[in-house]
C-alpha cells in the first residue's frame, strides 16, 4: 500500500468489501455461464480498487440504473456504507466487469 500503510484493511472496510465480492462471485456462478473469472486488485494513494471480470453472457442493465435485483443492490449498498462505489458494466464481446472502489478509511 502507498505511504507505508499496513497491508491489512480495517475490518470496517474489509468486511463489506468481502461480502460484496462474495455476492459478485455468486452471481457469476449462478447467472453468467462463465468459464473464466479474472480478479485484479490495485492500490492508489487514497483508495483500493478490486475488479472482477468474467467471460459469461453479460449483464443486461442500463448504465447508471439502480440495482433491480437484491444482489446488485446489496453490493452497491455495502460499498456506499463505507464511502465506496460499485460499478457494473457489460463488456463488449460478452462478460461483465464489476469494479469496487473503497477509500483506505471507512466513512461510517
Amino acid at each position: 500500500p502507498p505511504g507505508g500503510r499496513e497491508a491489512v484493511l480495517p475490518f470496517a472496510i474489509r468486511h463489506p468489501l468481502m461480502m460484496a465480492v462474495k455476492e459478485a462471485v455468486q452471481n457469476i456462478v449462478k447467472h453468467a455461464g462463465a468459464s473464466h473469472v479474472h480478479v485484479a486488485l490495485q492500490s492508489s494513494e487514497n483508495s483500493l480498487q478490486l475488479a472482477i471480470r468474467d467471460n459469461g453472457k453479460g449483464i443486461v442493465r442500463p448504465e447508471g440504473s439502480p440495482g433491480t435485483r437484491d444482489g446488485l443492490a446489496n453490493m452497491e449498498g455495502r460499498l456506499a456504507e463505507i464511502g465506496g462505489t460499485c460499478r457494473i458494466d457489460r463488456q463488449a464481446g460478452g462478460g461483465t466487469l464489476v469494479t469496487f472502489s473503497v477509500p483506505w478509511t471507512a466513512h461510517s
